[in-house]
């Protein structure tokens, strides 16, 4: 219930404006202005009192805190609290001290940085390892590369890996699946043969990886 200086909102006095223009059964005007005046008043004091007037730089809160939307945060401050269910969207920037943690245990970092992709850049046949998930492998040679995809008994690439490919030389990128691997693709032979072109590939099941892009 929203409260005006003590009272419940549908508490304050209403202004009588009688039942027709001019009948004589309304509030004088003094009295009508009277009230206005003391309406304003409360609820100044209470705008006053909650700090409406000012940004919160820095709330503190207590307890559980319970949002229309089904959030529910506990234990918060400005710059450090949990959130256990529910979202929070965020409109504008959203700057980050420090780690933040989600539910599938991954911080900040680990999310805000993995855009940032490295390329690892190969002259010679080469067997993919962790530290290409979700990044680049180039191939500058000028003669063949075989481009090998472990088994996830050898190199434990998560499901859901994404692997990006160049060939920044004048040789040609055949990839290879290595044992156990399923490597689908529309066609036969999976090659980047053009120079500067350009494909990728995704584990969407265990061991079972899929390619796209400009392949030959």
């Amino acid at each position: 219930m929203f409260m005006v200086g003590g009272l419940a909102y549908g508490q304050l006095s209403t202004i009588g404006i009688g039942t027709a223009a001019n009948d004589g059964t309304g509030d004088p005007l003094r009295t009508a202005f009277g009230k206005v005046n003391t309406a304003i008043g409360q609820i100044n004091t209470n705008t006053t009192a909650i700090g409406l007037r000012a940004p919160l730089a820095s709330p503190t809160f207590s307890g559980t805190m319970s949002f229309s939307n089904g959030t529910t945060m506990v234990n918060g401050d400005a710059d450090n609290f949990t959130i256990i269910e529910g979202s929070v969207n965020v409109v504008g920037d959203f700057d980050v001290s420090g780690d933040v943690t989600f539910g599938n245990s991954a911080t900040a970092s680990s999310i805000f940085t993995q855009r940032l992709r490295d390329t690892t850049y190969i002259t010679d046949s080469y067997t993919l390892i962790l530290t290409d998930a979700d990044n680049w492998v180039d191939a500058i040679d000028a003669n063949t590369t075989l481009l090998t995809i472990p088994p996830n008994a050898d190199v434990a690439l998560p499901v859901g890996t994404e692997i990006f490919f160049m060939q920044g030389g004048a040789g040609v990128m055949k990839f290879v699946a290595g044992a156990g691997v399923v490597l689908a693709f529309e066609k036969d032979s999976v090659t980047l043969n053009t120079r500067y072109r350009s494909a990728f590939i995704r584990q969407w099941m265990l061991n079972k990886w899929v390619a796209g892009g400009l392949l030959d």
